[in-house]
């Protein structure tokens, strides 16, 4: 005969409330949204029509600050994650709360009392950035692949950005192939997914990129040159020109000593 213990019953709740974490949460979106207009704005008709504070749909925020802010926000539960937001910037999630994930941008300038500098980026999350721009009539310029695990766009404002963002099952912020995010970019370079070239290129395509009608020469790059080199065959047979791609690839940018940006959201 075999007994087995039933585990002890409690109504001990182990939860714990983070009260400091939510006041610093809401002052940096509110910080946000002051150097937004169009996100005041939402934030006000979101209450009004729907009763929901914008803070609930909040995914992220990138937020400068001095070297003292990476301790304040541990202090209040925050812990450096092992993905980057971009080159160069990490990412602090907070494990015991429902709080937006912080991409921190290291700045040497005047900071208030917890290191902050400013908040740069925020973003929110929507079901559709397509539905969101056409219901706001903003035109927005949307990065990612359709139905893709991450996209985004962005509303300029005076001193903050709003990010609307779509998420997928995804936790990272690359709308595109990793190596873009890892290793950063040669400045002014855009991206262009091997997949989508000949739609982007094609005048008659619903997805042309208008910028495939400047009068300039493009120069194709992959991180080896395997891509580019075939993306460069690809656009000389529909007609563009003049164009070239980097032999051995972004690689052998950085190995020349070409200058590089950090791949930041834009």
């Amino acid at each position: 005969m075999s007994v087995a213990a039933a585990p002890a019953v409690t109504s001990r709740s182990d939860w714990k409330r983070w009260p400091r974490t939510e006041a610093f949460i809401d002052r940096l979106i509110d910080r946000g949204l002051a150097g937004n207009g169009f996100a005041v704005d939402l934030a006000g008709r979101m209450i009004r029509e729907t009763g929901t504070p914008l803070k609930v749909w909040v995914d992220h925020l990138v937020v400068s600050g001095s070297g003292k802010l990476a301790g304040a926000m541990a202090a209040l539960g925050y812990e450096r994650q092992p993905m980057a937001y971009s080159v160069g910037v990490p990412v602090y999630a907070h494990p015991g709360g429902i709080f937006p994930r912080i991409a921190l941008v290291r700045s040497a300038a005047g900071s208030d009392e917890d290191g902050v500098v400013g908040v740069g980026n925020l973003a929110v999350k929507v079901e559709s950035i397509a539905a969101f721009s056409r219901a706001h009539d903003l035109g927005l310029e949307i990065l990612g692949y359709p139905e893709g695990p991450y996209r985004t766009a962005r509303v300029c404002g005076e001193r903050t950005d709003l990010f609307v963002v779509e998420r997928r099952g995804y936790l990272g912020f690359e709308p595109f192939p990793g190596e873009l995010a890892r290793e950063g970019r040669i400045p002014g370079a855009f991206h262009c997914p091997r997949g989508l070239i000949e739609f982007w290129i094609d005048p008659h395509s619903p997805y042309h990129k208008p910028v495939f009608a400047e009068d300039k020469q493009f120069v194709f790059y992959c991180a080896g040159g395997w891509r580019s080199a075939l993306a460069t065959q690809t656009a000389q047979t529909m007609g563009l020109k003049p164009v070239a791609h980097i032999a051995g690839g972004f690689g052998a940018w950085k190995r020349a000593g070409g200058p590089v940006e950090a791949a930041s959201q834009k």
